[in-house]
């Protein structure tokens, strides 16, 4: 494995998911230093969540919330000095309410901020079977000059407030899944000079 250019190695980490191209890096120390170039990251909650048939109950699914967490907190930790993250997706589950950081809420602000500070040309945060009940996220403030895409899909707390300032912004997506609704959020994108959706 260690014959192989860094740019095979790349395009080989740039087509696995985030899960993935963290477990072929243990190959060598090539590879680690290689997925470091790799441009985006890409965190999906059901990718660490699968359940079997026999594993629904409450603390399995709770454990593999913490897994997950703890997964992207890694992943974040690692890529701390990155300069080249050109993309960060975030798929997870509003379902455990904790103080820790294990908190869901706490995880989509930590990518937030993460990806601020990297940066980054896209973002997208889809929070799923959320409950209005366990969601704290609060106001979402979004500023950044890099930024040209911007999806939030799913934030079902009420009365919040979502504020992107982004001069670059072309494309900005607010949706969601199982028709949960937008109408108490109050979205402020005046300062989205490029804004073309």
């Amino acid at each position: 494995m260690d014959a192989l250019p860094d740019l095979v190695i790349h395009e080989i980490l740039k087509s696995l998911s985030t899960k993935q191209a963290v477990r072929a890096i243990i190959l060598s120390k090539q590879w680690e230093r290689v997925w470091f170039s790799v441009p985006a990251l890409d965190f999906d909650v059901d990718e660490i969540e699968q359940l079997g048939e026999d594993d629904d109950l409450h603390a399995n699914r709770l454990r593999r919330h913490i897994k997950f967490a703890e997964f992207v907190t890694m992943c974040l930790k690692r890529r701390e000095k990155d300069k080249s993250l050109h993309r960060l997706r975030l798929r997870i589950r509003m379902r455990y309410l904790s103080l820790d950081e294990t908190c869901s809420s706490h995880i989509v602000r930590k990518c937030l901020r993460f990806a601020m500070n990297r940066h980054v040309k896209e973002l997208y945060l889809a929070v799923i079977d959320g409950s209005e009940s366990l969601f704290v996220l609060g106001n979402i403030e979004v500023s950044s000059s890099s930024l040209k895409s911007l999806e939030f899909i799913s934030f079902p707390e009420r009365h919040a407030r979502l504020q992107v300032e982004a001069m670059n912004l072309e494309s900005l997506g607010v949706g969601s899944e199982k028709g949960k609704s937008w109408s108490s959020y109050t979205i402020d994108f005046a300062s989205c000079g490029q804004l073309r959706n």
